[in-house]
């Protein structure tokens, strides 16, 4: 990313199945519940995870997506994040 720092919700995480289809987010198979998502807008695929395709998240890298999901630049587009790229983690 050129030094621009990202500040996304980690929701794939290394072994984990991850896809996107009819407007939401399945991992290992389940929906994802995401009430966090700003006017719980559905979720699309893009040039990096396509809708209606499963992944496999590889050793070391995450899946992430931010949470105003129509304007996010997350793993949608960037595909998937290094582990040496997560500076800091914020919890509930």
């Amino acid at each position: 990313t050129k030094g621009v720092h990202y500040l996304k919700r980690i929701v794939g995480l290394p072994g984990e199945r991850i896809s996107i289809k009819n407007g939401a987010v399945y991992v290992n198979g389940k929906t994802l519940q995401e009430d966090y998502t700003l006017n719980q807008l559905p979720t699309y695929g893009n040039t990096a995870l396509l809708d209606c395709r499963e992944y496999a998240v590889p050793e070391d890298k995450y899946v992430v997506l931010g949470d105003n999901r129509t304007v996010s630049s997350d793993s949608r587009v960037l595909g998937f994040i290094n582990r040496d790229d997560i500076d800091g983690v914020i919890k509930k």
